[in-house]
């Protein structure tokens, strides 16, 4: 830990730290023999009679630098939710991260439902004979074509009709290829004031492309209750989950609204940029009903240590029912403004 060159503990130099006079606002030394260094010209000559190895840099005598403080990155905002802590920095003003509750998962109460499971003996080592991967090639429509889940434990392109990923059901262990977003992800990441944007979130290590960084949690709520909440907050921090009807006959749409209200991850502090380095993935685990995916962010290039995270928000400008909502991703590829979210049906 590195502290202020300001706080003097050595032996043979002054015996304590500099003390602070509330009222008088005045700050002093104290010397080992007791004797106030309350002025420079005491501090010099004290340190020329002692001869000792210090210099008027380490020493400085008004009050309004506080030599205990220490900037120090919030260490884990998730409290322990996430495999990897997730730090928050702010080296641009005072201003603090909004205060919410840290949630890591979407809990949803569906119907229960009769899930199809593998019975693969080989830890799904053969892909092609899994049952679990069959379901996502049936998805895409594509059973002649040879299409799996992930190489490696890596996404290696956005899989349209979403994944499917063995279950508890299944006779396979953690290691799995397809068991990927369920077992977390390995990556730290920091979320930092970018500035002109608000709160962003950056990576801390070179990852990667395909590489897991986690999923986007929130509030489940249909389009009607979103609409209401718009109107009430303005708020447009809202996913759209799916275009499958919540109940038969029922045409209204789900949405995830993790930054509307209490409930809250790191990943809604994801910013967009029409020239993204992240592409949210629809992953079905506990549940094959295509009305609840879990929406995973997967890298789709190397991203550098240090990189801000960002994902195209895919915001539909025609839908836009207020004003527009300027994109400051500064890229080439800027669409300008985007507006009224709508992302990619899981079917």
């Amino acid at each position: 830990m590195v502290k202020s060159k300001y706080i003097i503990r050595e032996v043979g130099g002054p015996k304590e730290g500099p003390k602070c006079d509330r009222h008088l606002k005045e700050v002093h030394y104290v010397a080992p023999c007791g004797v106030k260094l309350a002025e420079p010209h005491d501090v010099r000559e004290y340190l020329r009679i002692t001869d000792f190895n210090l210099t008027m840099d380490f020493f400085y005598l008004k009050s309004d630098v506080n030599v205990l403080a220490e900037f120090m990155p919030t260490r884990d905002l998730s409290n322990g939710k996430e495999l990897r802590p997730v730090q928050v920095v702010n080296c641009l003003d005072h201003e603090p991260l909004p205060h919410f509750e840290y949630i890591s998962e979407m809990n949803i109460a569906t119907i229960s439902e009769s899930q199809k499971c593998c019975d693969c003996t080989d830890n799904c080592m053969t892909p092609s004979q899994c049952a679990c991967v069959k379901m996502t090639q049936e998805r895409l429509a594509l059973r002649n074509v040879t299409v799996f889940t992930y190489n490696n434990r890596r996404l290696d392109d956005y899989i349209r009709g979403g994944i499917v990923e063995c279950n508890k059901g299944c006779p396979c262990k953690k290691d799995c290829p397809t068991r990927v977003v369920q077992a977390g992800s390995m990556w730290p990441l920091q979320i930092f004031n970018t500035g002109v944007k608000g709160w962003g979130v950056r990576a801390l290590h070179d990852m990667p492309a395909g590489s897991f960084l986690g999923t986007y949690a929130g509030e489940l709520i249909n389009s009607k209750e979103a609409e209401l909440r718009t109107d009430q907050d303005g708020s447009t921090y809202m996913a759209n989950l799916d275009y499958v009807p919540i109940q038969p006959g029922d045409k209204r749409k789900i949405y995830s609204s993790p930054k509307a209200y209490s409930d809250n991850g790191i990943f809604s502090s994801f910013q967009h940029s029409c020239n993204p380095n992240v592409v949210m993935q629809n992953v079905f685990i506990d549940t094959h009903d295509i009305r609840f995916p879990q929406l995973a962010f997967f890298t789709i290039k190397v991203v550098k240590a240090g990189s801000e995270l960002v994902f195209d928000y895919n915001y539909d400008i025609k839908k836009n029912k207020g004003d527009p909502l300027y994109c400051s991703c500064l890229t080439p590829y800027c669409k300008e403004a985007i507006l009224a979210a709508s992302f990619p049906p899981c079917v």
